[in-house]
């Protein structure tokens, strides 16, 4: 019975350990999902889940609390790799919020003071202009580029180019 549990802590350790592995790993990954490989853990997940569902009945309190640690370790670290990919995805598709887009339009409205001109835009069709060429931008993107604003006196308009970082 003895070696069965220490065998069973001995696991419920190295599960543990990887969790911790695959956290950094997947903190890469979402980083630069070119240069790093994916951190596979779904397939952790459920390797964990089944040795739950395996020994789920098993007496003695100490690897009871013991797995059940490591699985409220494993939906925590779900819920923020979620939450990490969400964000991600969110970013990617417009990198700048709402507050730098106020911002941009308030440094645009002084650049049309200073240099002349009509005010074309209002907030709402700057913030649907702006965003849409962000979004077409961000879609020819090289990993190794970032945007750049940029006035343009010929047109009188904040320009989004992109240049290396």
């Amino acid at each position: 019975m003895q070696s069965k549990k220490k065998e069973l802590l001995q696991k419920i350790n190295m599960y543990k350990k990887k969790l911790n592995e695959i956290d950094i790993n997947m903190s890469r990954y979402l980083s630069n999902k070119q240069k790093y490989p994916h951190p596979g853990h779904e397939s952790f997940i459920s390797e964990v889940r089944r040795f739950e569902n395996s020994i789920y009945a098993y007496p003695d309190k100490d690897i009871r609390y013991m797995l059940d640690n490591l699985m409220s370790s494993i939906r925590i670290y779900e819920k923020i790799w979620r939450q990490q990919t969400l964000n991600i995805e969110t970013k990617q598709k417009n990198p700048f919020s709402e507050k730098e887009i106020k911002k941009i339009y308030s440094s645009y409205l002084s650049i049309k003071k200073t240099h002349g001109g009509k005010y074309l835009k209002n907030f709402e069709e700057f913030k649907q202009s702006f965003n849409k060429n962000v979004e077409a931008k961000l879609k020819n993107i090289k990993s190794d580029e970032k945007l750049n604003l940029v006035y343009s006196e010929k047109t009188g308009d904040i320009l989004i180019k992109t240049e290396q970082k």
